[in-house]
């Protein structure tokens, strides 16, 4: 949740926001008696930030793009 609240701050604030989709962690959560698994509740929040906040890149991706010396901005190939 916080990587979701950072992100969608830092995009309103007009910054091109990157998120490394799988170096972030989260678990269950509970809503009236209903456990949403941990997976849901990742695919859910990382969708919704794919949808209009940040451009999701895998940790590979990230990092293929460093050593490469490439800037990662929502705009940039990966």
């Amino acid at each position: 949740m916080c990587v979701d609240a950072g992100t969608r701050a830092a995009s309103d604030l007009g910054y091109q926001c990157v998120v490394v989709h799988d170096a972030c962690a989260t678990r269950d959560q509970v809503i009236e008696g209903t456990v949403v698994p941990t997976a849901a509740v990742h695919a859910a929040f990382m969708a919704a930030l794919r949808f209009g906040y940040a451009r999701l890149v895998s940790t590979e991706q990230y990092l293929t793009g460093i050593r490469a010396g490439k800037e990662h901005s929502p705009d940039s190939p990966a």
